[in-house]
């Protein structure tokens, strides 16, 4: 008895505060879900809910249960006179799918609904707020599939931070998926990928793959990152296609970029993995973090990926530096720069240059770096090989 006089009181509380709260907003009626309803409540109540039940949001235009949703709307909610408002996140140009990892459920913060079937474990969020997806012992997402994602642009950004942890690392096989859609058939040795992402443990580069008509390159055509994703460092990764051209950026910097050589025939109903894939869950062990994941169908333009990424130097813009090449000669080294920029200066290189390279892994214990000094005396360095780092021209 006092169970039942209890969820009548609740259920009435629910009715009362929505009222309040929808007085001072123009707004869409308010369905509450049947496990938020008490099977036991009054009549009178009973009829409230059944007006607030007229519109049936929550099973069909929202693609969610009752689990998911105790209140739905289908529009704004005003609290306290309007002092409070709660309206969907703003989107950029081209997103159809935005994973912040911040709730207990990975969803789609887009509203394009491309919510993941299961979920991932929290880690400590990229900007110190909220959360990030934390991926170790096969972990992976499965967002299912989506016309949106079969665009002949797109661009998948997000930021990564591998832990260190060397008994994982031990185990396992070298190549292991950040990120996959479409599926591959191992025995059958059948790749569908649009696209997927790699990392090797080995060298700790990143590769990338899409499936091509090319025969001579089963697993897909691809790319090896310059760059070295180290662990104990948050790093923005960010792919792109446009068109038969592909950019890998890391940190903002185009770090390497291909053309395909046919056209590209990934899978083209395949869900989008994340973090893993099915059929490798039991290789690939090692734990990494994951937020702020975004995926455009369309090529999203430099100045914006740099932008997104700009919290991973530590204030100097990722404008400044390009990588000239590795493991070059003097010559080659002087002729690594495109127009606007020139191999740094050693004034340069100790403002920001050293940074940078040590933060997109260029850098070894024993490499050498090329100034622009150097370039005055070439013949005092024959035989030997270096990294050429370009910076920016003043203007």
């Amino acid at each position: 008895m006092k169970n039942n006089q209890t969820n009548i009181m609740y259920n009435a509380l629910i009715i009362i505060l929505l009222n309040i709260a929808c007085s001072n907003c123009i707004m869409g009626e308010i369905k509450l879900s049947n496990s938020t309803m008490s099977n036991k409540t009054t009549p009178g109540v009973v009829s409230e809910f059944r007006k607030l039940q007229e519109i049936n949001i929550c099973n069909q235009n929202l693609n969610l249960n009752n689990d998911q949703c105790d209140i739905v709307s289908p529009g704004a909610i005003c609290a306290f006179d309007g002092q409070k408002i709660i309206l969907p996140k703003k989107n950029q140009k081209g997103v159809v799918a935005y994973w912040t990892f911040d709730e207990i459920r990975v969803l789609d913060s887009s509203g394009n609904r491309n919510h993941a079937r299961n979920i991932v474990k929290a880690g400590p969020s990229m900007s110190g707020q909220g959360a990030s997806g934390l991926f170790s012992n096969g972990d992976f997402l499965s967002i299912p599939y989506t016309d949106s994602f079969n665009s002949k642009e797109y661009t998948i950004s997000f930021w990564i931070f591998l832990i260190k942890d060397y008994f994982s690392q031990s185990k396992g096989i070298r190549y292991c998926p950040i990120l996959q859609r479409g599926n591959d058939d191992l025995f059958s040795k059948v790749f569908k990928r649009s696209p997927a992402l790699y990392y090797d443990r080995v060298g700790k580069n990143l590769k990338v793959f899409i499936s091509t008509k090319l025969e001579s390159e089963p697993q897909g055509e691809g790319v090896t990152s310059n760059a070295q994703i180290n662990p104990q460092r948050w790093m923005h990764i960010a792919l792109v296609k446009s068109e038969m051209k592909i950019k890998l950026y890391i940190n903002g910097i185009v770090d390497n970029s291909f053309t395909l050589k046919e056209e590209a025939v990934g899978d083209a109903q395949g869900d989008l993995f994340i973090g893993n894939v099915p059929w490798l869950k039991d290789s690939c062990s090692y734990p990494f973090l994951i937020d702020e994941m975004r995926y455009y169908n369309i090529a999203v333009q430099e100045e914006n990926i740099q932008a997104e990424a700009s919290p991973a130097f530590g204030g100097v813009d990722s404008t400044f530096i390009m990588l000239g090449g590795m493991n070059l000669d003097i010559k080659a080294a002087g002729n690594s720069c495109v127009d606007g920029y020139h191999v740094c200066t050693s004034i340069e290189l100790h403002t920001g240059g050293y940074q940078v390279a040590r933060a997109m892994g260029w850098l070894d214990w024993n490499t050498h770096i090329w100034s622009h000094g150097a370039l005055k005396n070439p013949t005092d360095f024959m035989g030997m090989i270096g990294l050429a780092l370009c910076c920016a021209d003043l203007k």
